[in-house]
């Protein structure tokens, strides 16, 4: 099951999704407790704002921090209000909360007012009657304090690590300055970046294990969306799984709709240009065999007939006939060589030897050759001047290229002594590459014929005349040569009349 492309579909999916849900999970969690222990600290400030105002008007009259000391009255004071804060919020809410009132600032030498002498220095609440001085000795452990500067001036140092520290500046003094102003210190509470309070914990582990359900919710949501989705993106691969099967079984005749412009749309016109070449080719391969058996059975039928005229008595067994059998036998011996040639280049065992070959010398080898056949139908040739530059090829497979194009030179054009018809052969040189341009005279070949002169057994005549046609394959097999030498080879129209092949190397 897992090997189908659906299920690794789904499985990519839903391992995307929980990393994006876990991704999400935890930056909550970071970005939570970050958010609750700054409201921590907001909250701890504006409850605290009492215990600031006192402590940076206290700051202000006795900067050099000699006073905070436990003994000292001044600092005893603060203590006070922050015990009040504690029991402030501590109230229960079905009574009024009492209403905290910050003592005077002390003056130097000035004793504290009555209700803060003797037994009655806890700040009075309003509403409230006075009541007995309060032990401080726990609050004053809980309050700590550091310079500008970073200094423990009050507080143990192994509490400071855990405890909320909130800077103290000249303007908390009062409400309308607050937070403005130079940097006085900070103002240490005891455990105060801790969850201590039992509701905020309580609103934390909840808010957590919500999101855990949500997170949960999103997955199985993800899974069961992804379920159809991936048989979305999957429908289109089967479809065309299905149809190469069909082209695996030999069934071409088919043409799929490209309804998406995407990957899938472009496999699909793929598909189809596979499917049309395979069926072409399925076509040509059958012409193919029908035209072998055509060029075979005909030179055999003629030797046939003339074998068995000769056995009944109806042909003469002379010079002639002889001679008759001489040049079908010669002429199916062709056939089957270049049949074998032909083969021997589609499966890539046609023997090269590359070496460092002239073209100019071996053109002028090649004229040399069929010197005989040019004089005899009055073609006057000029052989090729100048050194030339070499190729890497081998001579005699390029002797073969151009002794092909000779025959197909003096087979197809009109030339006779009486009207003597032209060849031009010449060589061009670039930069990168070598030409060789060889024209004749008439009779040309129609513009939209002259690709399909390169393929197999294709002759202009239409009713295969073997006086004049060969078999077809000779400038096929001309271009397994040039391609087989990385070379190009073309038909296009001739200035002189007739057609010109031009076949480009590259220089060694």
């Amino acid at each position: 099951m897992f090997n189908s492309i659906r299920a690794k579909l789904l499985m990519m999916i839903l391992i995307a999704n929980t990393l994006v849900v876990l991704a999400i999970f935890v930056a909550n969690q970071l970005a939570f407790e970050k958010s609750f222990s700054q409201y921590v600290a907001d909250t701890t400030r504006l409850s605290l704002t009492p215990v600031i105002e006192a402590m940076v008007t206290e700051i202000k009259r006795q900067p050099h921090f000699d006073w905070l000391r436990p003994n000292n009255a001044a600092f005893q004071d603060i203590v006070a209000i922050y015990r009040l804060r504690d029991d402030a919020f501590a109230a229960p809410k079905s009574a009024p909360t009492p209403r905290l009132q910050r003592p005077p600032p002390r003056e130097e030498g000035r004793r504290p007012p009555p209700h803060m002498q003797g037994d009655r220095q806890r700040p009075r609440l309003s509403g409230q009657p006075p009541s007995n001085r309060p032990n401080l000795g726990e609050d004053v452990q809980r309050l700590m304090f550091k310079s500008a500067s970073g200094e423990l001036i009050l507080g143990a140092p192994s509490m400071a690590k855990a405890a909320l520290w909130l800077a103290l500046k000249s303007g908390d003094d009062a409400p309308s300055t607050a937070g403005t102003g130079e940097l006085l210190g900070y103002l240490g509470i005891e455990n105060g970046s801790r969850m201590n309070a039992k509701f905020d914990a309580l609103f934390a582990q909840q808010q957590s294990r919500q999101f855990s359900y949500i997170a949960v919710i999103v997955l199985v949501l993800s899974f069961v969306m992804a379920l159809p989705f991936s048989r979305f993106l999957v429908k289109p691969i089967l479809i065309l799984r299905a149809k190469a099967r069909d082209l695996a079984n030999g069934h071409y005749d088919f043409q799929l709709t490209a309804k998406n412009s995407d990957e899938i749309g472009e496999l699909v016109k793929d598909i189809n240009r596979l499917a049309q070449t395979l069926n072409a080719n399925r076509r040509s391969q059958r012409q193919w065999i029908a035209d072998i058996s055509h060029e075979l059975r005909t030179p055999i039928a003629v030797i046939r007939a003339e074998l068995e005229g000769m056995m009944d008595g109806i042909i003469a067994l002379d010079a002639a006939a002889i001679a008759s059998l001489h040049e079908e036998m010669a002429r199916l011996t062709r056939l089957v060589d270049d049949l074998h040639q032909l083969s021997l280049a589609d499966k890539g065992a046609l023997t090269y030897t590359f070496e460092s070959v002239n073209l100019v010398t071996l053109l002028n080898k090649v004229l040399a050759k069929h010197q005989g056949g040019l004089t005899k139908q009055g073609f006057a040739v000029t052989p090729l001047t100048g050194a030339g530059s070499n190729i890497q090829g081998d001579p005699e497979r390029l002797m073969q290229l151009f002794d092909n194009l000779m025959q197909n030179t003096l087979r197809y054009t009109d030339s006779t002594p009486a009207s003597p018809d032209q060849l031009a052969i010449s060589v061009h040189e670039s930069s990168q590459s070598i030409t060789v341009l060889w024209q004749d005279s008439a009779p040309t070949v129609a513009a939209e014929k002259l690709p399909q002169l390169f393929e197999r057994l294709y002759r202009i005549e239409d009713d295969r005349n073997r006086a004049t046609g060969g078999s077809g394959l000779g400038l096929a097999i001309c271009r397994s040569i040039v391609c087989a030498h990385q070379g190009r080879i073309q038909a296009e129209p001739s200035d002189l009349g007739g057609v010109t092949i031009k076949v480009e190397f590259a220089k060694e």
